[in-house]
């Protein structure tokens, strides 16, 4: 937890950069999703698939974690059943999906 703690802070702030690898921002977010599943406990399973020669492509920062938080809190939170997130990551052609 402490672990997890720490890697979402240090991408958070990431020294004031807007713009972080891809690789760093799925960090954040395993980590992100790390903590609320140890809050959430069972009620949150997820998987995160993408393709890994995508760590080093530059994006903004914090551009999958708000959908993730938005995801738990308006769906998983409020439900009584379990939730489930799927992050799925793909390069086509010169797009990213």
């Amino acid at each position: 937890m402490i672990t997890a703690l720490s890697n979402l802070f240090r991408i958070s702030l990431s020294k004031g950069k807007e713009i972080i690898t891809f690789g760093e921002e799925i960090e954040h977010v395993k980590s992100y999703l790390f903590i609320q599943q140890e809050r959430f406990k069972d009620k949150l399973k997820y998987s995160i698939n993408y393709d890994e020669s995508l760590n080093n492509f530059k994006v903004l920062k914090l551009i999958i974690q708000p959908i993730v938080e938005n995801a738990i809190n308006h769906g998983i939170k409020t439900k009584r059943e379990n939730g489930f997130i799927n992050i799925s990551i793909e390069k086509k052609e010169n797009d990213i999906y």
